[in-house]
């Protein structure tokens, strides 16, 4: 069932999120565009960026693109927006898991969100593994280095042979984000989020 509001719709920015954040980047240098306050991590719009269309062209290249969608289950670490706008620039979806999520309800999202790509961080790997096989994940992901997972860094080596995909997307009808939440009642269920509904 789809609701709608009784107000008139709202024009969205006409573009996409990675599209909004690349064109804000290249005017930006070095300038920080992301801090991770406890390690006090600063992430410049310039290096941003290339992560990006790092990632995006990587994961292109391993088949992800439109109607794909990438999990991220791991922490706030500034690697999740990149990770995450990279998968958006590919012309996929991102939905993200609680790092607090149990093996068996992040199969559940995994499985219901129809996850193709998985990434989380070293610690999570094995109950990650496990998750993404009785999913039917093909292809995990790691932040670091694990056994049994493809190190981002492969990603990025890929993306920098490559180029970054040109995705025509609509944003008023791509799917950029897919959280999961079941309110107060009932299994999580997962929300659709267009790129006009969080970049106007």
């Amino acid at each position: 069932m789809v609701w709608t509001s009784p107000y008139p719709p709202v024009e969205g920015g006409g573009t996409t999120l990675p599209g909004m954040v690349l064109e804000r980047a290249a005017g930006a240098g070095d300038r920080p565009g992301l801090v991770d306050a406890p390690t006090g991590t600063v992430v410049g719009y310039r290096l941003l960026a290339e992560r990006v269309q790092g990632l995006a062209a990587g994961l292109a290249a391993r088949g992800f693109g439109p109607g794909d969608v990438l999990a991220l289950w791991a922490p706030n670490l500034p690697q999740w927006a990149g990770v995450a706008l990279g998968a958006m620039a590919a012309g996929g979806t991102v939905t993200g898991a609680s790092p607090a999520a149990t093996e068996r309800e992040l199969a559940a999202q995994l499985a219901d969100a129809g996850a193709s790509v998985l990434v989380t961080v070293p610690s999570l790997v094995p109950a990650a593994r496990s998750a993404a096989a009785a999913a039917g994940v093909r292809d995990l992901v790691v932040l670091g280095r694990a056994e049994g997972a493809t190190p981002i860094l492969d990603l990025l080596a890929a993306g920098a042979r490559a180029q970054p995909p040109d995705r025509a997307l609509d944003p008023a009808a791509a799917v950029a984000l897919l959280p999961y939440s079941s309110g107060t009642t009932g299994l999580p269920k997962g929300v659709e989020l267009t790129h006009n509904a969080i970049s106007r």
